[in-house]
């Protein structure tokens, strides 16, 4: 998996926790997000719940688990030579040594920490959830880090509508899909990681509402 596109452990986070369940245990995952070697940096190398795990210790790891993995490996000097592209010179190496059935404590040098980031949440009142967007995928649609949990715990049956970047763009209504609504309508569902995600039918939502990753909005509930 390589998110490199947006250098932004946030995105790769997410994208990383709905792709991992779709590979069988025993997979080998070489996660390149934010890999230059540079002061402070390090690489690692851990087994969590069946899978391997291979990439920049910048956070991405604990956003997308929520916990530490019983041991993590330290693998940032596995290449002998100064390098300018980790991913070739120890992630690939690296995950070939596992393929072949060495040992983690074998390739890693020490036992260490994941470094703790966490996603940003939303924030909760009595009559509204304000929110943000934490992915734009190809089509433009907005994910938001809005649980459907979280929205039905604060809804608690009330009517709603969820504003995006201002009042003039809004929707009062969660769709099962997308065509519920016409052409270059908004629409709210919730996407396959149980969070709201906002989309117009046949539209690039990002472009039309002028959004971008970290835009604010607002669900407001009356009674």
């Amino acid at each position: 998996h390589d998110p490199t596109v947006t250098g932004d452990e946030m995105i790769g986070s997410y994208m990383l926790r709905n792709v991992v369940p779709q590979f069988p245990k025993g997979t080998i995952h070489i996660i390149s997000v934010n890999t230059t070697l540079d002061f402070g940096s390090r690489f690692v190398a851990f087994e969590h719940k069946g899978h391997y795990f291979i990439g920049a210790d910048r956070g991405i790891f604990y956003m997308c688990f929520g916990e530490h993995p019983a041991k993590v490996y330290d693998i940032t000097g596995f290449s002998k030579n100064l390098t300018t592209f980790p991913l070739m010179d120890i992630f690939v190496p690296v995950a070939v040594e596992l393929s072949t059935g060495k040992k983690m404590e074998t390739i890693g040098t020490a036992e260490i920490k994941l470094v703790e980031k966490t996603m940003f949440y939303p924030t909760v009142e009595p009559n509204r959830i304000v929110g943000s967007i934490l992915y734009i995928d190809v089509y433009g649609n907005l994910i938001t880090n809005i649980s459907k949990n979280l929205f039905e715990k604060v809804r608690n049956g009330r009517r709603f509508r969820i504003y995006v970047r201002s009042v003039t763009y809004s929707v009062a209504k969660i769709s099962n899909n997308y065509n519920e609504v016409t052409e270059g309508e908004m629409v709210a569902v919730f996407n396959y990681s149980g969070l709201i995600e906002i989309a117009m039918h046949n539209a690039n939502c990002a472009k039309m509402l002028g959004v971008e990753v970290r835009s604010s909005l607002v669900v407001e509930f009356v009674d």
